[in-house]
């Protein structure tokens, strides 16, 4: 399974997958320098948060769990420290000093902001129970632990929220990478993060992000877009839900399993040699010479029993790992290598293998592109100034309102 994994992500990676933004009308030149602006902010996002890197984990989620997802948010308590926020006098009243500047306060710092890319894990979503297939879904939730210290410190000035915190605060089990096994996590506190697309209840969207006590915080969606892409990589037409290769390997595996282990059982319980020899035959060890062992018998010749390996079960255990290979399509992916390099011959052949396997590889394709429609639009909403101008150059400052109105 760990080998076929590997194959399908390789596959969908060699193809380097990516997201490149076009003219709508190609002949229009207003359509051209919008694609070029929305073009540089794209590859500004892919160098400063290493979406490279990230698409490969949402690639190998893709192929092993069975869906991908992320969300896309604007967190300004992020990036590089712009100044502070001016102190406030027990009246009420802005302080400044001396000069007439006002007076920083060191406890409230103000940042540039960033975006954060989220990876969500499958396991950690849930749906809107009325739909039958992940387009048709009214709102999308995630689970996330959150540590109780961080959240009490963050809501230290609202009794009624921190009373939320404070009675939803439990111990989780979780698995321990480091130690490869679960264990119990405490002070930690479940968030429910409910997302709500525009619909006629919602013109702009909608958020929750509650405790199982209460709502902490809540309002329309930032610029009314639906911050979460996901794509599954076997859907099934009746459920909100996708399945891996995995799922149908698992038979295989099993048995592959199972043969495996009676061959390792015959190999511990009678792998050894055995000497037969009839009742009444004496068996002794005879003399020692230089790299030699003597015995000696009287009696009938005693038989050597040679031990088993299992080697019984080896050809049954290659029979179905190459009827999981066929069912995986492995070999079609893993085949011989070509062998002509004649330029036409490679191109044909780079085209039947692409069709092969297009069904998987648009799929992830389709996700990235949601992915980078997510980011341009909030984007629009959030890039101002300094940083916009280090997206799309300073030469191109008198065209940021034509980024903003694409």
């Amino acid at each position: 399974l760990h080998r076929a994994h590997r194959i399908y992500v390789n596959a969908i990676l060699t193809q380097s997958p990516g997201v490149a933004i076009v003219p709508r009308n190609k002949t229009e030149l207003q359509d051209q320098k919008s694609a070029e602006l929305n073009e540089a902010v794209w590859q500004y996002a892919k160098d400063k948060y290493k979406l490279n890197a990230l698409i490969r984990d949402f690639a190998s989620d893709y192929c092993g769990i069975g869906e991908c997802a992320v969300k896309i948010y604007f967190d300004p308590n992020r990036g590089a420290l712009k100044g502070y926020e001016q102190s406030i006098g027990e009246s009420g009243e802005p302080l400044i000093d001396e000069m007439g500047a006002p007076v920083p306060d060191k406890s409230r710092p103000v940042f540039t902001g960033e975006f954060v890319f989220q990876r969500i894990f499958a396991q950690n979503i849930f749906r809107d129970p009325s739909a039958s297939q992940m387009k048709d879904v009214k709102w999308v939730g995630i689970e996330t632990l959150e540590s109780s210290k961080h959240l009490k410190e963050k809501y230290k000035s609202d009794p009624n929220k921190l009373k939320f915190i404070v009675e939803s605060t439990e111990d989780f089990v979780v698995f321990d990478s480091l130690k490869s096994g679960y264990g119990r996590e405490k002070d930690q506190t479940l968030l429910l993060e409910y997302y709500f697309k525009p619909c006629l209840e919602y013109p702009n969207g909608y958020y929750f992000i509650t405790t199982k006590a209460g709502i902490l915080e809540e309002g329309e969606l930032p610029a009314g877009v639906f911050p979460i892409a996901w794509k599954g990589f076997d859907e099934s037409p009746t459920r909100c839900r996708a399945t891996s290769i995995v799922k149908v390997a698992r038979p295989w595996q099993a048995e592959i399993n199972r043969a495996s282990s009676q061959a390792a059982l015959h190999s511990i319980t009678i792998g050894e040699d055995k000497i037969l020899y009839q009742a009444g035959t004496k068996v002794t060890q005879g003399s020692l010479l230089p790299g030699v062992r003597g015995i000696t018998y009287q009696g009938v010749p005693p038989t050597i029993l040679e031990g088993r390996t299992g080697n019984q079960f080896f050809e049954y255990i290659a029979m179905q790992e190459a009827e999981m290979s066929r069912a995986l399509m492995i070999d079609l992916i893993d085949e011989e290598k070509i062998n002509n390099l004649e330029p036409n011959a490679l191109l044909f052949k780079s085209m039947s293998q692409s069709q092969k396997f297009v069904f998987y590889s648009a799929k992830f394709g389709e996700f990235l592109v949601e992915m980078a429609e997510i980011y341009l639009s909030l984007a629009k909403f959030y890039l101002e100034g300094d940083e916009l101008i280090a997206a799309v150059g300073r030469s191109e400052t008198i065209n940021i309102s034509e980024f903003k109105s694409t």
